[in-house]
């Protein structure tokens, strides 16, 4: 196997929904056991993807991709900055300086960002505790400019999290209060 082969596989069970411990434990060891430039950043987000999404967290595979990714963090896309950050959280593992590498990589990408990778980011950032006042503040200015584009649970999620966070975005809430008013609607029709 090599490391496309791996990482095709690990997609391949995560998205059936395989949950054999034993083989999903064995392609963790094979990311873990080769060269961490075999792989590239974006092999190691879905990687991460789908350890969090199958459940399993195997703490030494989480740690090996967050020292690569930290090496490339500027490669990533808005998309894969949250799909990292979620799927640490997922798992509440906080490698240090991972979610302040993301911060910083966010960036400038705040209008790359989808609604549901805001409303991701906005939540894992919250999950975690991290205290990031200009992640916060990109997420409100970039959610309100795209605030058509949120599904209910992204709303949900994505307010619960600010709310949780103690970050109080009167602006955010107030901007998106039209959209949860209309989201309401749709569920009652």
């Amino acid at each position: 196997f090599g490391p496309l082969d791996t990482f095709n596989m690990i997609i391949a069970y995560a998205k059936v929904g395989h949950k054999s411990e034993q083989l999903m434990q064995a392609l963790a060891e094979k990311v873990i056991h080769q060269p961490s430039h075999h792989f590239s950043p974006q092999m190691l987000v879905g990687i991460a993807w789908a350890y969090a999404n199958t459940a399993h967290h195997t703490r030494p595979l989480f740690h090996a991709i967050a020292k690569s990714l930290l090496d490339n963090i500027h490669k990533l896309t808005a998309n894969e900055i949250a799909s990292v950050a979620w799927s640490y959280a997922s798992v509440n593992c906080n490698h240090y300086g991972l979610f302040d590498a993301l911060a910083e990589a966010s960036e400038g990408k705040w209008p790359q960002f989808s609604a549901q990778s805001l409303a991701n980011l906005a939540w894992a950032y919250s999950t975690m505790k991290e205290v990031n006042p200009r992640v916060y503040e990109g997420i409100a200015k970039a959610s309100m400019k795209c605030k058509e584009n949120f599904t209910s649970q992204g709303v949900s999620n994505l307010l619960w999290a600010f709310a949780n966070a103690g970050h109080v975005d009167s602006d955010l809430f107030s901007s998106l209060a039209p959209v949860t008013s209309s989201l309401l609607e749709e569920c009652n029709s």
